[in-house]
């Protein structure tokens, strides 16, 4: 039996996906997308799992797609849709093009936009808002932010390279 093109493993809340293909960098095919939506699926159902991390196995996440999947199937299709634009003047496919992708950064702008402004005023009224807000009072700002962070290796959690502690400490970045 082949090995699959998608592993799933959990390791308490994080769900590794990894895109099982180093021979082919990890190209994509029907089956390794499909592979993906599988273990997204898979994690969502999952009660511990809260962060999914997607990995490909040897030197490379993925190289793209598979265009040349053995039958070229594919290739052919790709090729039949590209050809149904030579007939179209240049500056009509540049222009339709600059529309749309302003339609796309005006749609993400506003939505970020929007969910940004929603998040942060339902966030700054939850009960674990008003304690972390009163243990500025207790333990200080930088006392705080490095509990916060340093779970994350932030805020000069992470060794420095001159063998330092933390930088805001003497004024470093």
């Amino acid at each position: 039996m082949p090995e699959p093109v998608v592993l799933y493993e959990e390791r308490g809340s994080v769900a590794i996906v990894t895109l099982n293909r180093p021979e082919k960098m990890n190209a994509l095919t029907e089956g390794v997308v499909q592979g993906i939506a599988d273990a997204i699926d898979r994690a969502t159902a999952s009660r511990p799992v809260r962060s999914i991390v997607l990995r490909g196995a040897g030197r490379t996440l993925t190289g793209g797609y598979d265009l040349n999947p053995g039958n070229g199937e594919i290739e052919e299709r790709i090729e039949a849709h590209a050809r149904r634009f030579e007939h179209i003047p240049a500056n009509q496919l540049a222009l339709n093009k600059l529309l749309i992708n302003q339609a796309f950064e005006n749609m993400g702008l506003r939505t970020s936009q929007l969910l940004g402004t929603f998040f942060d005023g339902v966030t700054r009224h939850t009960e674990e808002a008003h304690h972390w807000v009163e243990s500025f009072a207790e333990k200080g700002f930088r006392e705080v932010i490095r509990e916060r962070d340093a779970p994350h290796g932030d805020y000069g959690e992470r060794p420095r390279a001159d063998g330092g502690g933390d930088p805001s400490e003497d004024g470093g970045a």
